[in-house]
């Protein structure tokens, strides 16, 4: 039972066990303790989750630019010295896969040298040939994987 001292017409705090009060204060700690160490690891554990599947993303992305800028340059290649039908159809599927991965600039050039290959000027568009490789080269180093 708690007891009340009233001294000049002040209330003061009440007589309370201390053993009573620690035995209270590790009891809530026992009991909120799990609870809290399980909600902070799920926590982290949908933030790694999340970073995961960004990383995996993004790894998928980087291996499918640097597969369509490898099929484009060996296409361009073959296509410059090799001018059969199969080459240039397998030309323009890739052509049209890389004209959207790069920079205007490149773009630029690469419309200039479909031109030329669509008109069949041979000549002309191997010319272009390690300016435009360089190009995607540089391109292939922002990837970083």
């Amino acid at each position: 039972m708690l007891k009340y001292y009233k001294r000049r017409d002040l209330l003061y705090m009440p007589d309370i066990d201390l053993t009573i009060s620690i035995t209270t204060i590790l009891a809530l700690v026992a009991i909120i303790s799990p609870i809290l160490t399980a909600l902070i690891n799920n926590i982290f554990q949908l933030i790694l989750k999340y970073m995961e599947k960004k990383q995996k993303r993004y790894e998928q992305d980087t291996l499918h630019r640097r597969e369509i800028f490898e099929n484009f340059l060996s296409a361009f290649n073959e296509v410059c010295h090799r001018r059969d039908d199969a080459t240039i159809s397998r030309y323009a599927a890739s052509y049209s896969l890389v004209y959207i991965y790069l920079p205007e600039k490149v773009r630029k050039d690469l419309g200039l040298v479909n031109l030329l290959i669509a008109n069949y000027e041979w000549d002309e568009a191997i010319k272009y040939v390690d300016a435009i490789s360089m190009d995607i080269y540089r391109e292939m180093q922002k990837l970083k994987l």
